[in-house]
């Protein structure tokens, strides 16, 4: 590797751009289709909503993204007892006028 032309090297370059460009524009369409899914998502850019995936998907904390995709919501708790249940949401107090 070390001892390649500037030609070679110019060459592995862009063909590393161009599959760059590959997957940025996949990754670009995929998060498209999940946004499509649930509107409010588009209140993330693309860098917030990897790490909003990969965090739900690791069980993780991801309140930091609750208060961007519910106005006024600080806190998410989910559980598994009852479907129609599944997530609750607390407001701030200062966000009701209380």
């Amino acid at each position: 590797m070390y001892n390649l032309t500037i030609q070679e090297r110019t060459k592995v370059f862009v063909s590393l751009t161009e599959f760059y460009l590959i997957l940025q524009q996949k990754t670009h369409e995929y998060l498209e289709e999940k946004r499509l899914g649930f509107n409010r998502f588009y209140f993330l850019n693309d860098s917030q909503f990897l790490d909003f995936l990969m965090l739900a998907n690791s069980n993780q904390d991801f309140s930091v993204y609750i208060n961007i995709l519910f106005q006024g919501a600080h806190n998410l708790f989910m559980s598994q007892i009852k479907p129609s249940e599944h997530v609750k949401m607390l407001a701030r107090a200062d966000t009701l006028g209380i």
